[in-house]
């Protein structure tokens, strides 16, 4: 497979991306998975870039901050509780 560098200078392209580009795509497939609207071959699409752009922020808050992520998880003092 080659890569190549379709918008942006690629120096800076590969500094800020570095070679292993598994943690932008992680980042995508978690936005695809909680936003239909991004999924391909969905009747769930958006027909304005506005409400596009409406429901990726809306996405962002909610995996931000209503979520509750497993690295944010403490142990307690019982046995087998988080």
């Amino acid at each position: 497979m080659k890569v190549r560098t379709i918008y942006g200078d690629e120096r800076e392209v590969r500094e800020l991306l570095g070679e292993n580009t598994s943690c932008a795509e992680r980042t995508h497939l978690t936005s695809r998975h909680i936003n239909g609207r991004l999924v391909r071959k969905r009747l769930g699409y958006s027909k304005e870039v506005t409400m596009l752009r409406a429901a990726c922020e809306w996405e962002d808050a909610v995996f931000n901050l209503a979520r509750a992520h497993k690295t944010l998880r403490e142990t307690s003092e019982e046995e087998g509780r988080r």
